[in-house]
């Protein structure tokens, strides 16, 4: 019963995809802002899958993955314009016991 607990809150927290813009103060840079208005964070399963990040931006903006995901979180698109945009977050199966937890920042 205690390693069907384990693997269970395993199995949520694994792949936990953080994002690095807030909803309640938008990052400012350049003369742009980022205003997040998906949740901040995400929980991909072990078995991987996908996930949003929307938001609103008043000008160009790039965003990158950390250097702690770079190999296993892929976004798409990495850079964009103005208005309401939307990356999608793709997380590979997770083949190691070990949860992972990787960063996408949108700056503008």
């Amino acid at each position: 019963m205690h390693m069907k607990k384990l693997l269970y809150l395993s199995a949520i927290v694994l792949a936990g995809v953080f994002f690095s813009c807030g909803k309640e103060n938008p990052e400012t840079q350049q003369g742009g802002s980022i205003t997040l208005t998906s949740q901040g964070n995400a929980f991909i399963p072990q078995k991987g899958g996908e996930a949003e990040i929307t938001f609103t931006a008043t000008g160009a903006w790039k965003a990158s993955v950390g250097a702690d995901a770079k190999e296993w979180l892929k976004i798409k698109p990495v850079q964009g314009t103005a208005g309401d945009q939307k990356i999608t977050v793709t997380v590979p199966e997770n083949g190691s016991p070990e949860s992972r937890t990787g960063t996408v920042t949108i700056a503008p």
